[in-house]
């Protein structure tokens, strides 16, 4: 690993994550300043993926035979990364960076981001401003989860809602907040969350009971007792986002699962 001190360090979680996406994050990360590292955990990992490439560059390398899911893998280089500026009697980064794999960004938008933070010392969760890979901005800021918008969104196809479910959409969504500024936000997508250390150590770090869907909304959930959880357009970011779930009833199943576990955690709102 790099001598100098990291300020920040990115933990990409892979999970039969392609080779093109292997070339894309390659080429992303061997621009990062030094200040920045990056460590990667693989998820159902078998010898030979094409995410090996990423390892020599790496602060660390970490792989399971099983699937742990999003927030425990996260949890896992946290502790890692850690553990290992302990070893060589340093600090860990401030700042983690929880990422999927299927993500790109220009030369410099970490940097930027950094510097906007160190400016920001209130904000202890910082999201960019996320991109599809055609440039239309995705309005993944949201509110807190309720019973109605859940369902609406993924069960109720648009021809067949009322209005009123048509309104809870765009209210789920903040489909009116201006996403040319900083916004405080009740729930921040997971795909790129920046998270401060100190905070998120705090907080006991993903509630690793989900194992997958609504780990984010209940991390932003929890880290607002903290400090400021925000979106902000300083960094743009590219996510070739899936919506799994929809195509998937096994996925359906364990949405709906995180799901009841989000709403037994933090009471049952309906509306």
């Amino acid at each position: 690993m790099n001598s100098i001190q990291r300020q920040m360090q990115l933990v990409l979680v892979a999970y039969r994550t392609s080779r093109s996406e292997v070339e894309t994050l390659a080429q992303c990360l061997e621009a990062l300043d030094p200040r920045i590292g990056y460590c990667v955990v693989v998820n159902g990992y078998s010898p030979g993926e094409s995410i090996e490439e990423l390892s020599s560059r790496a602060d660390l390398f970490l792989t399971s035979s099983s699937n742990l899911g999003y927030g425990r893998a996260v949890n896992l280089a946290a502790k890692a990364l850690a553990e290992q500026a302990i070893q060589r009697e340093g600090e860990p980064a401030p700042w983690l960076a929880a990422l999927n794999t299927d993500l790109s960004w220009e030369d410099g938008s970490f940097e930027r981001l950094l510097h906007w933070l160190s400016s920001h010392p209130d904000v202890v969760l910082a999201v960019p401003q996320i991109q599809n890979p055609a440039g239309e901005v995705q309005h993944l800021c949201k509110t807190d989860p309720t019973v109605f918008a859940m369902i609406s969104r993924r069960f109720v196809p648009a021809w067949l809602k009322p209005a009123c479910l048509r309104k809870l959409d765009r209210h789920f969504v903040m489909a009116s907040s201006p996403l040319d500024r900083v916004l405080d936000v009740e729930y921040l997508s997971g795909c790129c969350m920046v998270i401060r250390r100190r905070e998120f150590e705090k907080v006991g770090g993903f509630d690793e009971r989900f194992f997958l869907y609504l780990e984010d909304a209940d991390l932003t959930r929890s880290l607002r007792a903290e400090g400021r959880c925000v979106y902000t357009p300083v960094m743009k970011i590219t996510h070739a986002w899936g919506r799994g779930s929809h195509h998937s009833l096994r996925l359906t199943a364990v949405n709906l699962a995180s799901a009841w576990l989000y709403f037994c955690k933090w009471g049952w709102r309906w509306w």
